[in-house]
């Protein structure tokens, strides 16, 4: 309730990191299976497709050969599956009124590869890389200047994935990470205590 209802209504959550790609992995918006298998073509097998409108890696699915391909009915982000998932995970980055303001790392269940707050993931404290806090200070002026105060900036291998606006989960975890309230923090930082 305290972004800008324009600024959750306007700015997709997967298609606006293309705002910043020079912070991503190779990605593709498609619907054709055919555009996928000449992505492919330059980026090797496998892939992961995403929908544009999903949460909670609901219909996100790792692709490894071009027979395997869905029909599709949507559009998809189509990206390099990036292995490194399974031993460095994701990473959950909390920006505040445009600030960093806590960092988590989240590691797939075993025989998945997919993170989420509503999956058996493990958690973890960690730090930036130099090129996650710049793409984090990038982005959290960005964010700011269209009015969502706060947000959650996902990253795999130190490549921006997706822009968290209308519900930046993990708050609970960082919590028990980090052993302080990162909730007083972000409700302090909205009523201009801190």
């Amino acid at each position: 309730f305290c972004n800008n209802p324009s600024a959750i209504r306007n700015l997709n959550e997967k298609l606006n990191t293309l705002q910043f790609s020079e912070y991503m992995p190779p990605t593709l918006i498609t619907s054709d299976p055919e555009d996928i298998v000449t992505f492919a073509k330059t980026h090797g097998w496998p892939l992961v497709i995403k929908p544009l409108d999903g949460c909670q890696s609901r219909g996100v699915a790792k692709i490894n050969e071009a027979r395997a391909l869905p029909s599709l009915d949507q559009l998809m982000m189509v990206q390099p599956y990036l292995e490194t998932i399974i031993t460095t995970g994701s990473k959950r980055v909390f920006i505040l009124k445009g600030q960093i303001v806590g960092v988590l790392s989240f590691f797939p269940d075993l025989g998945d590869f997919r993170t989420s707050l509503w999956r058996e993931t493990r958690f973890a404290a960690t730090d930036l890389t130099e090129k996650e806090r710049a793409a984090s200070d990038r982005v959290g002026k960005y964010l700011a200047n269209e009015g969502v105060q706060f947000a959650a900036l996902d990253f795999i291998d130190g490549y921006l994935m997706e822009i968290n606006i209308t519900s930046p989960g993990g708050i609970p975890e960082w919590n028990e990470q980090y052993g302080e309230k990162l909730e007083t923090v972000i409700v302090d930082g909205l009523m201009g205590i801190i």
